[in-house]
């Protein structure tokens, strides 16, 4: 009922708090998050991928809005979407390669990191190609510390596919 209040903050706090809970017992809401990734507020329809993402494998009904939510207007809530794909329907994510290789250039590092989080995340199952590499092997230079460690830790999730980053992850063990 309250993802459907008429205030903007008790919405998004609901959708939030629906991401903090348990996946089993968040289940059930699935259908009502789904409807919050339309809602006019941006801030209601990041939590509510967020919540998804939270939810997992339980949401998996949800793969095609969370594709659709990836390519919001908002640069949050395509983080949000894009990194819930991830979790949600890794295999379906694949589709998003292309956006998420573009978010990894991004110039505001939230984005960039929920692109590598994301990559990380289908790069066990999805197709991960030598630009999926590339991409994040060059965040391994980006000047945020941060976006470093992501992309460091998003090579280590893309296992034997990130082989060709080798050298870059040895020159990353001198990072000061």
């Amino acid at each position: 009922e309250v993802l459907n209040d008429p205030e903007i903050k008790v919405r998004n706090y609901a959708a939030w708090a629906l991401a903090c809970i348990d996946a089993k017992a968040a289940g059930p809401a699935v259908p009502i998050l789904i409807e919050a990734l339309d809602d006019n507020d941006a801030r209601v329809r990041g939590s509510a991928a967020k919540a998804l993402g939270f939810i997992g494998a339980g949401a998996t009904i949800a793969a095609n809005n969370l594709i659709k939510a990836a390519q919001d207007s908002n640069k949050k809530v395509r983080c949000y979407a894009g990194e819930a794909l991830s979790r949600v329907a890794p295999e379906a994510a694949g589709e998003l390669l292309p956006l998420f290789l573009k978010n990894s250039e991004d110039p505001d590092p939230r984005v960039r990191g929920c692109a590598l989080k994301a990559l990380g995340n289908i790069g066990p199952v999805g197709t991960v190609n030598k630009n999926t590499v590339k991409a994040v092997a060059n965040a391994v230079d980006d000047p945020d510390k941060k976006l470093r460690e992501r992309a460091i830790r998003t090579l280590g999730c893309l296992g034997p596919k990130a082989a060709d980053a080798t050298p870059v992850l040895i020159r990353a063990l001198q990072d000061k």
